[in-house]
């Protein structure tokens, strides 16, 4: 073991073991330029073992053998899932819809404890149904490419107090359900009854799950306009009107001139005839 022997010893979750031995260990630890620093961060169980040995020259050789050794594990505590599309491999987030399929990928962590549910479109109902046959235990690396909505839970199991991941991914192509699917995580969620009586109400739903109000045709009053002919003749009128009238008070006028001096011719007749009777 010459200055110490560390071995660190892996086990799996499927109890498969490895060992990492550094020989010289406490020799390295003296040595300002030796990289001693030692990082295992995959799951699992570990076993740390520094064995060395100390001689003692004084009379006769006296060698006493010692062992420090501790034990931990690794365990992904938030339970983080992710979720691929199964053709083209992007990842899809909680929400998303493919028709594809997708792909439960556990970032190599073994010990979450993955549930897969899946829902179908309930037409007699109008809601959605449990698909009883997709209501159970998943695997890392299991892939679902039947239409369905499916709700994704990863729960660690050593910890109750945790609440797991969810993650709900739509595959299909069905408008209704894409709404649907696409909705749950805004503030307005949307029940499968409330997209089919807005769909009643002259709604339209894309293949995008988009939510179209639909157009509404605004009425307004009649309004009555005389064409350009009839505003041309009805300004005619009024200007013949006018002149009429004006016609009317010089007439008046003339006629009133006409009447003084036939007046006046009157008194002068008279006026002669008395001169000459006197």
């Amino acid at each position: 073991m010459k200055h110490g022997e560390l071995i660190i010893r892996h086990t799996d979750s499927e109890n498969v073991a490895e060992e990492v031995k550094y020989s010289d260990y406490l020799a390295a630890l003296a040595s300002p330029g030796a990289d001693t620093a030692i990082q295992l961060f995959e799951e699992g169980d570990y076993e740390v073992h520094l064995d060395y040995a100390i001689t003692d020259y004084d009379g006769w050789d006296s060698t006493t053998y010692y062992q420090t050794s501790f034990k931990f594990k690794i365990r992904n505590a938030n339970c983080m899932v992710y979720i691929f599309d199964s053709k083209s491999g992007t990842e899809l987030n909680n929400g998303d819809v493919t028709e594809n399929g997708f792909r439960i990928d556990a970032a190599k962590s073994s010990y979450p404890k993955l549930q897969v549910k899946k829902e179908i479109l309930n037409n007699t109902e109008n809601g959605l149904v449990e698909d009883t046959r997709f209501n159970g235990v998943a695997s890392d690396g299991e892939t679902f490419t039947d239409e369905g909505i499916y709700t994704i839970k990863a729960f660690n199991r050593y910890d109750d107090k945790l609440e797991p991941a969810v993650k709900t991914i739509y595959v299909g192509s069905n408008n209704i359900l894409t709404a649907y699917t696409k909705n749950l995580n805004s503030s307005k969620h949307y029940e499968i009854s409330e997209l089919n009586a807005l769909v009643d109400k002259g709604y339209t739903i894309t293949d995008d799950g988009d939510i179209i109000e639909p157009v509404v045709e605004t009425t307004t009053a009649d309004i009555t306009t005389s064409s350009p002919e009839a505003t041309s003749d009805a300004a005619n009128s009024t200007t013949a009107s006018v002149k009429k009238n004006e016609s009317k008070s010089v007439l008046l006028i003339v006629g009133g001139g006409i009447g003084v001096v036939a007046l006046g011719g009157i008194i002068a007749t008279v006026l002669r005839k008395k001169k000459n009777d006197e």
